[in-house]
C-alpha cells in the first residue's frame, strides 16, 4: 500500500534529482489489458446476431435504436485452434512485458492506465480475483529496475465505485490515487471513476478532489518543471468542448478539471478506456488587462493523450456517436493494433509514440 498516497520507491516531495543528475528518461504507458473482454464479446455475438434476425423479421428497428448497442466480434488472427480467448489477451501482455524489458535504456516505470481486468469486483468477484491473479503473474516478470504503476478503471472498481470496491483495489494494488516524482517532473494518478460517478462513494470523491487541489498546489511550490496526470477515463475524446458521453467525463466535470490542471502546470494527461488512440489539446482561456481574449501560453496548454488497448480494441462505427457506445463497430485483438505508448522526457520536452506489438516484436 502506498503510504501517504505516494508510489513506493519514488520520492514523496520535491525533485529528488536534478536534470543534470538524472538526465533524460522514459516511461511506458499501457491501458486496458482487460483480461476477459474477448470472452465477453464472443458471448454477446449470438445476441447481436439474434437481434439482427429479429430486426428483419419483425421490423423492430425503432426498438433496437433504444437498446444498448452490441459491437461485433472478430476472432484474433493470432489465436491458435481451440485456444481460450483470455489466453490471447495474456499472450499480448507477455509480449508487452518482454518488449519493455528489452528497451535500452530501460524506462523508469511502466504504468497501466486502468481496466487491468474485465470482470467487475462487485458482480463477478470470483472471476475478478482470478483475472487479477493472472495479471499479477504476468507483470511480475517486469524487470526489477522498472517500476510497475497501476491506475484503476471502471472494470477494476465498478461503474459506480463504493468504499468496498475501492478497498478491494487497495488490497490488490495499493492506493486508488497517488503521486510520485521522477527528476523534476511530478506525476499524479487519479481515480477517474470517482469523477464519472461518485454516487456510491461521495465522501471519497470529495476527499480525492481536495487531495488533488493540494497536490497541484504543492507541485508549484516544490518547483516542478511540469506535472503529468494519469487516469483511466479521458476528460474528452477529441475536443474539449464535445458533449458528454459514455467514454469521456461529463462536460462540466471535464472543464473544471482541465482548467484546474492547466493553471497548475499540467502539460499532459495520459488515459485509456476508449480502446482506440485519440486525444487533443486544451488551452486555458487567457485575457489581457482589459479582459480581451489572448492566445494561451505554453504553460497553459494541456495535451490529452488517450492510448489504445494492449488487449482488445474497438472499431469505430462512422454512423454512430464516437463518444458513446453507438460509435462502436466491433471488438478485435490484433498484433498490429494492440500495443503501448513510449514516452520520452527531457528537461524541456515530452514526446510520445504508440507502438503496436508487431512493431515492438520487430525491434
Amino acid at each position: 500500500m502506498a503510504p501517504a498516497r505516494v508510489m513506493p520507491g519514488f520520492s514523496r516531495s520535491g525533485p529528488k534529482a536534478t536534470w543534470e543528475q538524472l538526465g533524460a528518461f522514459s516511461f511506458v504507458q499501457l491501458a486496458d489489458t482487460q483480461f476477459g473482454m474477448l470472452d465477453q464479446a464472443f458471448s454477446a455475438e449470438w445476441y447481436r446476431r439474434a437481434r439482427r434476425v429479429l430486426r428483419v423479421l419483425c421490423c423492430w428497428s425503432g426498438l433496437e435504436k433504444r437498446m444498448l448497442p452490441v459491437p461485433g466480434f472478430r476472432v484474433p488472427s493470432s489465436r491458435t485452434p481451440g485456444q481460450p480467448l483470455i489466453e490471447v489477451e495474456k499472450d499480448f501482455a507477455r509480449r508487452a512485458v518482454r518488449a519493455i524489458n528489452r528497451m535500452a535504456p530501460r524506462p523508469v516505470f511502466a504504468i497501466v492506465c486502468g481496466d487491468l481486468v474485465n470482470s467487475f469486483p462487485n458482480t463477478q468477484p470470483t472471476r475478478h480475483e482470478a483475472e487479477v491473479a493472472e495479471f499479477k503473474e504476468i507483470f511480475r516478470e517486469l524487470h526489477p529496475d522498472i517500476a510497475l504503476v497501476c491506475v484503476c478503471g471502471n472494470h477494476d472498481v465498478g461503474e459506480r465505485p463504493t468504499a468496498a470496491t475501492i478497498e478491494a483495489w487497495r488490497a490488490d494494488f495499493g492506493d486508488d490515487y497517488f503521486s510520485f516524482w521522477v527528476g523534476g517532473v511530478k506525476f499524479v494518478c487519479i481515480n477517474s471513476q470517482l469523477y464519472k460517478d461518485a454516487s456510491g462513494a461521495p465522501e471519497l470523491a470529495m476527499e480525492q478532489d481536495r487531495w488533488l487541489d493540494a497536490e497541484l498546489s504543492l507541485a508549484r511550490s516544490e518547483g516542478a518543471r511540469r506535472v503529468i496526470v494519469f487516469s483511466h477515463i479521458p476528460p474528452f475524446i477529441h475536443d474539449p468542448d464535445e458533449g458528454s458521453g459514455y467514454f469521456p467525463l461529463e462536460k462540466e466535470v471535464r472543464h473544471r478539471l482541465l482548467a484546474k490542471m492547466a493553471s497548475n502546470n499540467v502539460s499532459h494527461w495520459f488515459c485509456g478506456h476508449y480502446h482506440r488512440n485519440a486525444g487533443g489539446v486544451y488551452c486555458l482561456p487567457c485575457t489581457d488587462p482589459e479582459g480581451n481574449s489572448v492566445a494561451s501560453s505554453s504553460k497553459n496548454r494541456l495535451e490529452v493523450v488517450t492510448t489504445a488497448a494492449l488487449g482488445a480494441n474497438i472499431g469505430t462505427d462512422p454512423s454512430g456517436d464516437p463518444i458513446n457506445l453507438s460509435g462502436m463497430s466491433d471488438i478485435y485483438a490484433e498484433l498490429n493494433s494492440s500495443g503501448l505508448r513510449v514516452v520520452d522526457i527531457d528537461e524541456h520536452n515530452v514526446s510520445h509514440r504508440f507502438m503496436s506489438l508487431l512493431e515492438l516484436q520487430e525491434k
